[in-house]
This record gives structure tokens, C-alpha cells and sequence, in this order.
């Protein structure tokens, strides 16, 4: 009894075997194995911010997942307004002038950093969909901002020309810590997903401006700025 027991279960081990070793048996365990992705992801992003000013933003950022999906975020941006120049259609020449309204901030955002399980599109998962999200917090610079501006003098200046007297006005109580939530909704393409997705911040690129003094004297400025929404695409390198 006890042989034809031993003779059963070494049949049984070696149909295992063979079952792993076919291809069917195979593309399983790799399915298996490469659904969680790697733990490393980089991330190249631009988007679009509107408050009461509009201005673009560029970010690259790297992300650490501990767990498959739950990790922690650093994200370096810069955010430009483009001023007078406006964000189309401005020439080389435009930089090399000063523009007193035109605005860049430098951005540093720790967040923490969610993504979902993969619904996978096809049977043999080549390509799905996952959603993301990246609560954080915006360490923005410089915190109050200097601006030059040229005023007319009215000292007697030669015949045909005009005399400018240029003067320096700075900001006082400018804001540079705020919160924000990015979500976005991804396609995974084995390693490399492609991002659309919507931010939200009490971020405004404007608050190192919110107090401008000139010889003490408060020229302009607002108690209240809007929060700032943006659209953005991103694509990321996970490794």
C-alpha cells in the first residue's frame, strides 16, 4: 500500500514538472511576476496652471514605492508666467529685455505617492490602466520677490530724448509653503506609463508679490489670491 502511495505522488510530481516547463506554464509565472511594477519610478512632467494668472510648469520628480502601491515622492519644478512676453510667439530678443511682470518660481514638493493595481486591457497584459495620486506639500522660492521699474523724471532732459529714473520696489510677508493634491489617470505600457491628470494647490505663482513697498510705502499687492488648478501630462519610467 505504501508503494503504490510513494509510486501516486512521484507521477503527480512529475506532471508539476512538465506543466512548468511548457509555454503555457510558463507565460503564467511571467504574467505573475510582472504585474507588480518595479519600485523606482522617474517622471518628466509639463502642465498648465490657471489662477489669476496663467503660466506653465515643468517638473521632474523621482518616487520610491516601499510597498506596491504606496511610496513617498520629491518633485523639483519651475513655474514661468512668461510675463508681457507672453507663453507663444515670443522672439530671442524678448530675453534679453527685462520684464517687471513676468514671474518664475522655483518649486520643491515632497508628497506622498498612491498607485492602483493595473486593469489590464488585454489577456496577455501588454498595456492597462491605473489611477495615481500625490498628496504633498509646495516649498516655493524666492518667497518675496524684487521689481525694477523706470519712471519718468522730470529733470530737464536733452532736447528730443526723455530722462528715466529706474527704482526698486520689494515684497514683505510673501507665502511660500502651500499644499497640493496631483491625480491622474495612467496607461501602463510594461514599465513606461503615459499620464493625463488635474492638480490642485493653494499654491499661486503671484504670493511673492502680494505686499510691494518702495521707500516704505505700499504700491500695490492683494490680501487674496485664487487657488491654482492645472492640467497636466506626464510620462513616467518606472525601474
Amino acid at each position: 500500500m505504501e508503494k503504490k502511495i510513494f509510486i501516486m505522488l512521484l507521477l503527480l510530481a512529475s506532471i508539476s514538472a512538465v506543466q512548468a516547463q511548457t509555454p503555457n506554464g510558463e507565460k503564467k509565472v511571467r504574467r505573475a511576476d510582472d504585474e507588480p511594477l518595479p519600485t523606482q519610478m522617474a517622471t518628466l512632467l509639463g502642465g498648465f496652471n490657471v489662477a489669476e494668472d496663467a503660466s506653465l510648469d515643468l517638473e521632474l520628480s523621482y518616487a520610491w514605492f516601499p510597498l506596491h502601491y504606496a511610496g513617498v515622492a520629491m518633485s523639483l519644478g519651475v513655474d514661468d508666467n512668461y510675463g508681457n512676453k507672453g507663453m507663444l510667439g515670443h522672439t530671442d530678443e524678448d530675453n534679453y529685455e527685462y520684464d517687471p511682470d513676468r514671474i518664475i518660481r522655483i518649486n520643491l514638493i515632497p508628497s506622498l505617492a498612491f498607485r492602483t493595481p493595473t486593469l489590464w486591457l488585454r489577456k496577455d497584459h501588454d498595456y492597462g490602466l491605473m489611477l495615481q495620486c500625490e498628496p504633498g506639500m509646495m516649498m516655493s522660492v524666492p518667497k518675496n520677490d524684487d521689481v525694477y521699474f523706470w519712471e519718468r523724471s522730470a529733470s530737464a532732459a536733452p532736447q528730443g530724448y526723455a530722462s528715466y529714473t529706474r527704482y526698486k520696489a520689494t515684497n514683505r510677508d510673501g507665502k511660500w509653503l502651500f499644499w497640493r493634491v496631483k491625480t491622474s489617470l495612467s496607461l501602463r505600457v510594461d514599465d513606461c506609463i503615459l499620464s493625463l491628470g488635474w492638480m490642485v494647490s493653494n499654491y499661486n505663482i503671484a504670493y511673492c508679490r502680494n505686499n510691494m513697498y518702495y521707500q516704505g510705502r505700499r504700491i500695490y499687492g492683494y490680501d487674496k489670491y485664487d487657488m491654482t488648478n492645472s492640467l497636466f501630462a506626464a510620462i513616467s519610467f518606472c525601474f
